[in-house]
């Protein structure tokens, strides 16, 4: 999963860095900006703006990378106007579009990038662990990979009169966990936890109560004395 997400971490980089560069010498008439597509999706609309008087939407062409995509296609809303609609958004939908021209060496109009995911699922409590009644972890399944940069967010009250909102203080993501560490356990005092996760296409939330007193794990020493 590590190794997953690092190498499409990268793509995106490299991607990013392409667009950036095409668009330095070139006014985009790309739409939408930074668009988002749900895996799953019946489709997903581009529309090119061709604003050059030597030029119509009929002299253009759709490049997905290096890959020219068929003109089935293609939908030509008046001569100014052309949309790329992509069928069945899977995985492999996300990358570089291009909308070029076809008479003058495919020259460049504009271009974006598509990213692809799901939604943040609702993400399930799994664990908490104290040792000592000390340090205190908390761990969460973020269920299925959204693959698109989601944010997650956890915080907490303590069942008290007028309670204080408060953040966990190191939440981090390993894997399909998302996990909130404590340097110290506040035993006796009931948590009320809210998870939440958000990315481009959604959000998701979920609560519970607990007490870390009913987490822990005790460690005993024993020291023997010789006569």
């Amino acid at each position: 999963m590590a190794t997953r997400s690092a190498v499409r971490s990268s793509l995106v980089a490299v991607s990013v860095l392409l667009m950036t560069i095409l668009n330095l010498s070139v006014q985009n008439n790309v739409q939408p900006v930074t668009p988002v597509a749900e895996i799953g999706s019946s489709s997903f609309t581009f529309n090119c703006t061709v604003n050059r008087t030597d030029l119509t939407a009929n002299d253009t062409v759709w490049k997905h990378y290096s890959e020219e995509l068929p003109q089935k296609w293609y939908k030509i809303v008046d001569a100014t106007l052309i949309q790329l609609v992509i069928p069945n958004i899977t995985e492999s939908s996300r990358g570089i579009y291009e909308c070029r021209s076809r008479l003058d060496n495919r020259h460049l109009i504009g271009g974006e990038i598509l990213e692809v995911g799901y939604p943040p699922d609702q993400p399930t409590f799994e664990r908490c662990l104290s040792d000592n009644l000390g340090p205190f972890t908390c761990w969460w399944n973020r269920g299925r990979d959204p693959i698109l940069k989601t944010t997650y967010n956890l915080t907490y009250t303590f069942n008290v009169p007028s309670p204080e909102v408060h953040v966990c203080p190191d939440l981090s993501t390993e894997d399909d966990l998302v996990i909130c560490r404590w340097g110290n356990t506040n035993a006796g005092n009931e948590h009320m936890f809210t998870m939440s996760a958000q990315n481009a296409l959604n959000s998701s939330t979920s609560s519970l109560r607990i007490d870390p007193g009913l987490y822990g794990r005790m460690r005993f020493s024993c020291i023997y004395g010789w006569q």
